[in-house]
């Protein structure tokens, strides 16, 4: 997988539906959004057919009729994260209905100056995951990034950048500010990085098992973990209901690269649980995983 293969929006259509929501509001463009998404059922197969692909590895003896079924919930849960995002650029965020589990984990550790590398995947809304820690006065430093031809993602980050949310925009691996980083994780900081998608060709990864399959992952994660002796939190916003949200941070996972002989299987090893828990995850809300392109090699 690579990051070229991810559909993306575009900026002027996003400005617009942007513009109809802050007139007419969520109940208007929520409907506009049912038709958004039935054109993009119909006429994007590529990524209809990425997502049946994904259900079809989830449920390998159901049929092809109720493979199709969650590949529509998939995109119509999809278009529902879509637009609360919406409410969290226009500084709405209250109409959010927040709880969470394992928050205090990272409240205590942010207070302490303690560092973690928060492991993020494309499961839920991170945005809403951000803005909880970001609620709860949780200072992070977030690397994101940059794929070709973007259009979206750079508001995105420009909203990011406006909440006080510190943002790493990464071009290439060699270009992944690792000296920011790493000084972010020694005075004692939280940074969060995605864990589930490569955004370069090139970029080093690690092979690990996924729902039935082999696919390859960043490593960087797993090294930056190892260097700082900086613990790996899995972090997820699920959508439990109508702007309604659950922060959960799972337990850490400390990342022993003390023994250079042992280092890649330790990397591996790591690697391997943390998509555990993501598997987990993903089987509990399979509608709410959005990566919309083919995941295995």
């Amino acid at each position: 997988m690579n990051a070229d293969e991810i559909p993306r929006g575009s900026r002027f259509g996003y400005r617009i539906i942007g513009i109809i929501y802050r007139i007419i509001g969520y109940g208007f463009v929520s409907l506009l959004a049912r038709f958004i998404v039935f054109y993009y059922y119909v006429f994007h197969r590529r990524e209809v057919e990425s997502s049946i692909d994904f259900y079809r590895a989830m449920h390998p003896d159901a049929d092809l009729s109720i493979w199709k079924k969650m590949a529509w919930s998939q995109f119509k849960s999809f278009t529902t994260v879509f637009l609360d995002r919406f409410l969290i650029e226009s500084g709405r965020q209250d109409r959010f209905s927040l709880t969470h589990e394992g928050l205090e984990s990272l409240t205590d550790a942010a207070r302490e100056r303690r560092p973690a590398i928060l492991w993020m995947a494309h499961l839920g809304n991170w945005e809403v995951a951000v803005h909880c820690l970001k609620k709860f006065d949780v200072p992070i430093t977030l690397i994101i990034g940059k794929y070709a031809g973007e259009q979206v993602e750079a508001l995105q980050r420009a909203q990011l950048k406006a909440g006080q949310v510190k943002v790493v925009i990464v071009q290439k691996e060699r270009d992944m500010g690792v000296m920011e980083v790493m000084k972010a994780l020694r005075n004692g900081e939280l940074v969060a990085i995605s864990g589930d998608r490569l955004f370069d060709e090139d970029q080093q990864h690690l092979n690990v098992s996924f729902m039935g399959h082999e696919c390859r992952v960043p490593k960087g994660p797993y090294v930056l973990a190892g260097l700082t002796r900086a613990p790996l939190i899995p972090i997820f916003g699920i959508r439990v209901g109508k702007l309604a949200y659950r922060f959960v941070a799972l337990s850490p996972i400390n990342v022993d690269l003390s023994k250079r002989s042992e280092r890649e299987a330790t990397m591996k090893i790591t690697a391997q649980e943390c998509f555990d828990r993501l598997e987990s995850m993903v089987r509990r809300y399979p509608e709410q995983w959005y990566n919309f392109f083919k995941y295995w090699d």
